[in-house]
């Protein structure tokens, strides 16, 4: 302060500069600004605030913008109470003035009131050249705000527990700083099953559980340290064996002098709301359990939208790692945002939501829900409202991932579709066996005889190009080589006894093994192939035949299907057929290979590509 005052340009102010000061203000100027303890200069008719190091706390935010202002400026809160204090003592009509713990309402931290007390000494500054003899207050302060404080508490402290101890609800124990006994009320005594008399023996580690006695005594050493009450939850120790909980609330009591003298604790018996919270913990343990081995994915939301709770499956099903980056976020944004048609999805049209708000239960099965990773899934969901005690807390939200379900539905879908193909297809196939037949057949029986074969080779062929029926409950097919498969799919449109059968299927390729994953596909394809052969293409005349030759490159299994000798084409077909579509998604789609047709004037060529390794699955 010294610094700042000797850097102000005094004179801007009314005191005019400094060397021009008189003597007396010059002196007690100095005087402040050499002493340690809290002083204040209040000069002229304005009373201009020259102050110094300790005073500036009194200050606060106020420092240094006081430094050289009227009083009425730097306080004006306090004018109608110290004002006219401060006009008497400069004319001359008021001695000093002396207060204790005077309190004070004042503004020193920005607008916020505050109440602070202060003992405070006004004394008279003479000066010759005043008119009344006196220039200036010389101001001498002490703030007592916080020994004030803490003497009210020590006092309302010390009224609490004389009202306490008279209750018998709770029980009231005072000991010694070594813990000993020296009071209890009766409520204490049947909390602990001992008499006052036998209590007045013993120490408070004495009675204590030994699973806390350690801590009590840590506690209690803390306490007469700092004087810091606190709260414990701890077992005593009967003269049964039994135990009892109890809730203690420790304070620390001081002699007149303010030195530690005795611990005060309020002590309430909670054995029994205890044994229910352990009980309801166990209990809720159980729940969490429960909830964590369902399979179905369950969370709740408070009517804000944030997530409440959630168990495992719930976690697993969006790829969240740990609970906590669930708890307390609203996830609509993260896990529900969008329509299955890809338009957005407004939090305020959620269904869960909206239960969660008021609206009622709710069931939806045409939505999706996304994982963290951005992948989403079909699911189903149901949504009721919590309540407790009749008020909505929210919503519980239980969903469940219909993939499989809508996968098995769609593969339902379509092999009913394919059924009501092939039956089609069976009797176009079989009219033109007949047909086929009847044309070489010398005799009934030779006649019976080729549709006979035909039929058996044509179910043979049948068999294997029903994936659903081997995948769900039946036998599963065996793996074969592509050779056989392709004899067995074509063998009832060149079946045997035909004369020239030979030339009408020519295979070329070196032995190569179909898996029974991919056999069921394959042999769907190839049979499209032939069933269109026989009713469109080269197998619907007797001079045609079809030339199928393979070979393996990078590993990849190229097959060529050439028709020659059929009806000519005069171009692709205008729309593609269901079978057309069928092999189309069972090459692409299941095989992971490629599938192109080219439509020859003289006969259809068809070039298949599939990994061998998906071959051979």
């Amino acid at each position: 302060m010294a610094a700042l005052v000797r850097a102000k340009d005094w004179s801007k102010t009314a005191l005019g500069a400094a060397e021009t000061w008189p003597p007396s203000l010059t002196l007690v100027v100095n005087i402040i600004l050499a002493s340690g303890f809290p002083m204040a200069v209040r000069w002229g008719p304005d009373f201009l605030m020259i102050y110094n190091d300790g005073y500036r706390a009194i200050l606060g935010d106020k420092h240094p913008w006081a430094l050289g202002l009227p009083f009425r400026e730097t306080w004006p809160e306090v004018q109608p109470q110290l004002g006219p204090l401060h006009d008497a003592i400069l004319a001359g009509s008021s001695g000093a003035f002396f207060a204790e713990d005077l309190l004070l309402r004042i503004q020193r931290h920005g607008g916020e009131w505050e109440d602070a007390r202060f003992t405070v000494s006004y004394s008279p500054i003479p000066d010759s050249t005043a008119p009344t003899g006196i220039a200036g207050v010389l101001i001498t302060a002490v703030e007592t705000t916080n020994r004030v404080a803490m003497e009210e508490a020590l006092r309302a402290s010390e009224e609490r527990f004389a009202g306490i101890f008279r209750q018998t609800s709770v029980g009231v124990v005072q000991c010694g700083l070594d813990g000993g006994f020296l009071l209890a009320n009766q409520r204490f005594c049947e909390i602990a099953a001992r008499t006052e008399t036998e209590l007045l023996s013993l120490r408070v580690p004495d009675i204590t559980h030994p699973v806390e006695r350690e801590d009590t005594v840590g506690r209690l050493r803390r306490l007469a340290a700092d004087g810091v009450p606190f709260m414990m939850e701890k077992r005593y120790v009967r003269p049964d064996g039994s135990h009892v909980w109890v809730s203690a609330n420790v304070a620390l009591t001081r002699d007149a002098g303010g030195k530690p003298q005795h611990f005060v604790a309020v002590v309430q018996d909670i054995t029994q709301s205890k044994n229910a919270e352990n009980a309801l913990r166990q209990r809720e343990a159980d729940l969490r359990l429960v909830l964590d081995s369902a399979t179905d994915a369950i969370y709740c939301v408070d009517t804000a939208g944030a997530t409440t709770m959630c168990n495992a499956a719930f976690l697993r099903m969006l790829g969240i790692e740990h609970e906590n980056e669930a708890i307390g976020r609203e996830l609509h944004d993260i896990i529900h945002h969008t329509h299955p048609d890809g338009s957005h999805y407004p939090q305020e049209q959620c269904p869960i939501y909206l239960t969660a708000k008021g609206a009622g239960p709710a069931h939806v099965d045409n939505e999706l829900f996304y994982r963290l990773d951005g992948t989403s899934f079909p699911a189903e969901y149901w949504v009721s409202p919590i309540l407790r005690h009749g008020e909505l807390q929210g919503a519980v939200c239980t969903f469940i991932d219909i993939t499989e379900r809508r996968r098995a539905q769609e593969q339902q879908s379509l092999l009913m579709r394919e059924l009501n193909h092939r039956v089609k297809n069976l009797f176009a196939v079989t009219s033109a066996m007949v047909l086929v037949s009847a044309r070489s057949a010398r005799t009934t029986g030779e006649l019976a005889t080729s549709i006979s074969g035909r039929l058996n080779a044509l179910s043979l062929a049948h068999d294997l190009i029903l994936p659903d029926l081997t995948r769900y409950g039946g036998p599963s097919p065996r793996a074969t080589s592509l050779n056989d498969l392709l004899r067995t799919i074509l063998s009832p449109y060149v079946g045997p006894g035909e004369p020239g059968e030979h030339d009408r299927l020519v295979i070329n390729g070196r032995p190569v093994s179909v898996g029974a994953d991919a056999m069921t596909d394959l042999a769907l394809v190839l049979h499209e192939l032939a069933t269109n052969a026989a009713k469109y293409g080269a197998l619907s005349v007797p001079q045609g035949s079809i030339h199928i030759e393979w070979s393996e490159r990078d590993e990849v299994l190229v097959l060529r299907w050439e028709e020659r000798g059929g009806p000519a084409i005069v171009g692709p077909p205008t729309t593609r057929g269901f079978g057309t579509v069928l092999a189309s998604h069972s090459v692409r789609g299941q095989l992971g290979g490629d599938l192109s047709y080219k439509w020859n004037p003289d006969g259809l060529t068809v070039d298949l590509s599939i990994r061998v390794e998906r071959l051979r699955d």
